[in-house]
């Protein structure tokens, strides 16, 4: 199967691939910025799409920057 992963404001790696049913793999995301602030920081949300050759599926990824 090959897939293609995409992430507004991160960088996906690897962001595309090719695998077959059952093989594991390790995907690094990282975000592209990071805010600095004081204070409490509010978490930062964005949706990964990762599309197969006939479906795709999507989540969302949170994390908080200070």
């Amino acid at each position: 199967m090959s897939w293609r992963i995409t992430a507004p404001g991160l960088t996906v790696t690897p962001s595309t691939g090719t695998s077959g049913d059952g093989d594991p793999a390790v995907i690094r995301v990282r975000a592209l910025r990071f805010r600095h602030w004081c204070g409490d920081p509010s978490p930062t949300e964005v949706v990964l799409t990762v599309q197969g050759p006939s479906d795709s599926l999507t989540t969302r990824i949170r994390w908080k920057t200070c």
